[in-house]
């Protein structure tokens, strides 16, 4: 069957029928493999100009991405769980971000999804927002066979075998959604040890990914990509 997705002379690929997003919206993905990787930086400008486009009437976005190999703090994180120093030469590439939570990590192997909803037309409330979001991806691991994922009481994030698969961290602007949460399908573990993941203790509380639990290679394009926008639709 034809794919939902086309691609144009940039890299990006959109969605060729309409999602149930308000206003007709739209995913534009870049996926795994050279220069299809969206910088940190390049990403959250575009961020900035898909929200100001929504608080000025645009229809809503739901922008899937990969990164290279970057670190990032919420807008109120400190630098006790990074573990490296940031300023040695070479060292990772660091981030201040705009959202919530603590440091994380994103890169290859991870599908990171960043809605732009204009809450006027859903609910006005961060928190249900939180777990509105949190219950997509756990609908989408359903879908590619992780049919135990669920949500923690007293953390953020989806949790699969007691391995935490997705982080989330959110930003609102005009009760405009930003940034959004990260799934890890195929991730290099190890990229982890250099960060204390989320502020966890990572023997109590592991990162975990998808390739690992369902014991199978994750299909990005064919299989994650699609499952996520479906659960969006749900």
């Amino acid at each position: 069957s034809r794919s939902p997705f086309t691609t144009n002379h940039t890299g990006l690929h959109e969605m060729a029928k309409q999602s149930t997003l308000d206003g007709g919206g739209f995913v534009r993905c870049f996926t795994k493999g050279g220069k299809a990787l969206m910088p940190y930086a390049k990403c959250t400008d575009l961020q900035t100009r898909l929200v100001d486009e929504c608080i000025g009437g645009a229809r809503d976005a739901l922008v899937l991405v990969e990164h290279p190999h970057v670190y990032t703090l919420g807008r109120g994180a400190t630098h006790e769980h990074v573990l490296f120093d940031a300023e040695a030469p070479g060292a990772p590439e660091l981030h201040r971000a705009e959202r919530g939570g603590d440091v994380t990590y994103h890169g290859p192997g991870q599908l990171v999804a960043y809605p732009i909803l204009n809450l006027h037309n859903y609910k006005r409330d961060s928190h249900w927002y939180l777990r509105a979001l949190e219950e997509v991806v756990v609908r989408a691991c359903d879908k590619v066979g992780a049919s135990g994922a669920g949500r923690a009481p007293k953390h953020t994030g989806v949790w699969l075998a007691g391995h935490k698969v997705a982080a989330a961290g959110v930003a609102m602007r005009k009760w405009v959604t930003y940034h959004g949460i990260s799934l890890n399908y195929a991730v290099e573990m190890e990229r982890y040890q250099a960060i204390v993941p989320c502020g966890l203790d990572p023997v109590i509380e592991p990162v975990g990914s998808l390739d690992r639990h369902l014991g199978r290679p994750i299909d990005l394009r064919g299989e994650l990509v699609p499952a996520v926008v479906e659960a969006f639709a749900d």
